[in-house]
């Protein structure tokens, strides 16, 4: 792909959550979200934006199984995480991928299952505080949970910081994040 034209990145990932749909929930986690996993790592903060924001649709039409939600949040065998991008220099970038993570807790079967999973081992390093009781954000205001991640991130990264680490050799942009959360 032409690395300056990030409308059609833009445009793809706009569009891919409602081919995912179409397709159903084998082709939504085996062959879109491995393209959309490549927008995570984007030059162009509005192309990450618009990937956060399908995958959060693909998590809601619920098109994504336990495993592929723990990997894309970031878990252990993940090669691509949506974690750091909760420290970017864009607001955007971090409101979409605090909305993910929202989603992605609200899509498990079981609270505990949010907590234990997704939100406290793989959001703990890019936290300042506990998010602390999350059942009302789980059960009844479930709107209210993006804001509450927000709300709770150590602050963002610089733009100068990101980029240099972004394509100083990393392979994976999880590294850089666990990386990054340490040094803070």
């Amino acid at each position: 792909s032409d690395p300056g034209d990030w409308g059609l990145r833009d445009a793809f990932c706009a569009h891919v959550a409602g081919v995912g749909a179409f397709l159903g929930a084998d082709a939504a986690e085996g062959l879109i979200l491995p393209c959309i996993g490549q927008a995570l790592v984007d030059t162009e903060p509005l192309v990450i934006a618009r990937a956060l924001s399908s995958l959060a649709s693909l998590v809601e039409l619920r098109l994504l199984s336990r495993d592929a939600l723990v990997d894309l949040c970031g878990g252990a065998r993940s090669k691509v995480s949506a974690a750091p991008l909760l420290l970017h220099p864009s607001p955007s970038v971090r409101r979409g991928a605090a909305s993910l993570f929202a989603a992605a807790a609200l899509a498990m079967p079981e609270s505990a299952d949010a907590e234990a999973l997704v939100l406290e081992p793989i959001l703990a390093p890019f936290l300042s505080v506990p998010l602390g009781p999350l059942a009302p954000y789980l059960t009844r205001d479930k709107s209210g949970l993006p804001e509450l991640i927000l709300s709770c991130l150590r602050p963002h990264l610089s733009l100068e910081f990101y980029r240099e680490h972004l394509h100083s050799g990393f392979e994976d942009v999880g590294a850089v994040g666990r990386d990054t959360a340490e040094a803070l």
